[in-house]
């Protein structure tokens, strides 16, 4: 979490081993990824908290804006990556499987997704 106005960061780490990638981004885009660098920049992509749904800034003492999302700082030395081909459809309630293709580069660089840390 990042308070949009002192610019304080709330952060906890964890160790991840691996990660579930949507096809779909359901809330928010509705964009369908269509590799797997693409989902991975969704995923970390943050999200805007803002109205009704504003953050508690301890420093602040307030509920005010914020940025909630996720960083890499560092890869274990073997990522598992899932693709998450499943979605449900609100009109019938019924879980779909999402067929739409995906590329993924044959070495994935996961320095690009540790910008900065």
């Amino acid at each position: 979490m990042i308070c949009l106005e002192c610019k304080n960061e709330s952060a906890r780490p964890e160790k991840i081993l691996d990660v579930s990638l949507p096809i779909k981004n359901e809330f928010g885009t509705g964009v369908i990824n269509s590799s797997v660098e693409m989902a991975l920049e969704n995923y970390i992509k943050p999200e805007l908290l803002n109205g009704g749904n504003q953050y508690n800034c301890e420093v602040c003492n307030k509920k005010v804006d914020a940025e909630k999302g996720m960083k890499f700082t560092k890869c274990p030395p073997l990522l598992d990556i899932n693709l998450s081909r499943f979605t449900l459809n609100w009109e019938t309630m019924q879980r779909m499987k999402i067929y739409d293709s995906v590329s993924f580069p044959l070495y994935l660089n996961m320095n690009d997704y540790l910008k900065g840390y």
